[in-house]
């Protein structure tokens, strides 16, 4: 089988390496075939190191991103008087990272209602739709309020809202839309008020949420309940008392009522 010289046209082996004639190397089939295979397989793994610097750089950046959601929750947790465990700071941040993902929210408005919630966070958490309608409820909210309502008020009752669904969802109960509103609304009132701790105010009212529809409670016995709350927490963490003492004085009291 002959091939012909690029250079000079004369008819040559294939089998030859370079022109009889001119001395012009050929490219024999073999040879070719080698390079076309070379080149493949150069082409081949520089594909599959392309793709691992790429997922590197994508696995970097999403830990980076997490990281960084991790320390926003956690600063605005801290700002609201609630301290998540490091887990539930983790959970948090992914759930962030999910709802920004998704546009929910824009980032701040999401680290900041993650971080008023974050000590009701479950591991596993409930699902991402959840997450997601929580947030979009704070939303609706913030929108119907009426105009010249102050940001502080929109802000706190829908972190209210938010939370003490949060909480009570995690205590299996399960409150109807009206009760989230009216407990949202005494945890308001509480909240103006200005005399007991912020932080103790939704839980309070998440643990006491049987007797929201009971009219003859009125704020200032809701704010005295939380004002027993924090006095019970002190005592533990005074270690003047066990939550164990605290749970059975509990069980004696409804087992005398």
């Amino acid at each position: 089988m002959n091939i012909y010289c690029p250079e000079c046209e004369h008819a040559c082996s294939h089998k030859a390496r370079k022109c009889p004639r001119c001395g012009h190397p050929l490219a024999t089939g073999m040879a070719s075939r080698r390079r076309i295979i070379a080149g493949a397989i150069s082409v081949v793994v520089l594909g599959v190191v392309a793709a691992f610097v790429l997922h590197e750089k994508s696995v970097r950046a999403s830990a980076y991103l997490l990281s960084v959601y991790n320390l926003d929750i956690k600063n605005y947790a801290h700002e609201d008087g609630v301290y998540p465990t490091v887990r539930q700071l983790e959970v948090a941040a992914s759930i962030a990272d999910e709802l920004i993902e998704r546009g929910t929210a824009d980032r701040e408005t999401i680290c900041r209602l993650l971080g008023f919630w974050s000590d009701a966070i479950e591991d596993p958490p409930q699902d991402i739709e959840h997450w997601e309608e929580s947030v979009q409820t704070v939303l609706r909210i913030a929108k119907k309020m009426e105009r010249g309502t102050g940001i502080n008020e929109v802000m706190v009752k829908g972190l209210y809202y938010g939370h003490i669904k949060r909480l009570t969802v995690a205590a299996g109960k399960q409150l109807t839309e009206k009760e989230l509103n009216q407990a949202t609304d005494i945890a308001f009132a509480v909240y103006a008020r200005g005399n007991v701790p912020e932080q103790f105010i939704t839980p309070t009212i998440s643990q006491f949420s049987g007797f929201l529809d009971d009219p003859t409670i009125t704020i200032e016995q809701w704010e005295e309940l939380v004002r027993i709350v924090v006095r019970v927490r002190q005592l533990v963490d005074s270690g003047q008392v066990t939550e164990e003492q605290i749970m059975e004085y509990a069980r004696e009291m409804n087992g005398n009522e």
